[in-house]
């Protein structure tokens, strides 16, 4: 995704409550996320279609299509960059009581052309087997430590469909059992 000391860097480029570096394929399902400070385990689906490219500011927005109020926040700035490996990386700067200025926007928009460099340089190929979105779902889960009862429960699916779908996982990710799965998921393999 990006090296460390870019994410530091990153994260105090523009002042946020709080930052995450976020890569998603072209479903909008994260594949590996960075939060500062640190957030735990969220929901894989970072939005219901590919995430958006370059920088969004989220009050610049008509009100109908704002994303902050549905977390609770009162503004994002987003700068989303394609890695060349069907893939997008995104920075998100989060604040709860006051909104980005016209300098944060232009700061993030300057370094933007720098960023893309990084991450296209940084950017590993995309793994020949794609887990679909419900084998994601299913091992996010998972990787929690939900039974397959618990997964079923929560994803309203039978616990026959919940072991399909890891069976499918295994065999894609060559594994053989949960937690080499969950762990092959949580590195992007």
């Amino acid at each position: 995704m990006l090296p460390p000391d870019a994410v530091e860097a990153a994260a105090h480029l523009i002042g946020a409550d709080v930052f995450g570096v976020f890569e998603a394929d072209e479903t909008g399902c994260c594949l590996r996320a960075i939060t500062y400070p640190e957030q735990g385990l969220q929901d894989p689906q970072v939005c219901d279609s590919a995430l958006p490219v370059g920088v969004v500011h989220d009050a610049a927005q008509h009100d109908d299509d704002r994303e902050a109020p549905h977390f609770g926040l009162r503004d994002i700035l987003w700068l989303g960059v394609p890695t060349g490996s069907g893939t997008v990386v995104q920075l998100a700067y989060d604040r709860r009581q006051h909104v980005f200025t016209e300098q944060d926007v232009a700061v993030l928009t300057l370094v933007e052309p720098a960023i893309r460099r990084l991450v296209r340089g940084c950017a590993t190929p995309a793994p020949p087997t794609v887990l679909t979105l419900s084998e994601r779902r299913v091992l996010h889960l998972v990787s929690t430590g939900a039974s397959n009862r618990e997964v079923a429960e929560e994803l309203v699916i039978t616990v026959h469909t919940v072991r399909k779908h890891l069976e499918h996982a295994y065999r894609k990710l060559g594994v053989t059992n949960r937690t080499a799965a969950a762990l092959a998921l949580r590195s992007g393999s």
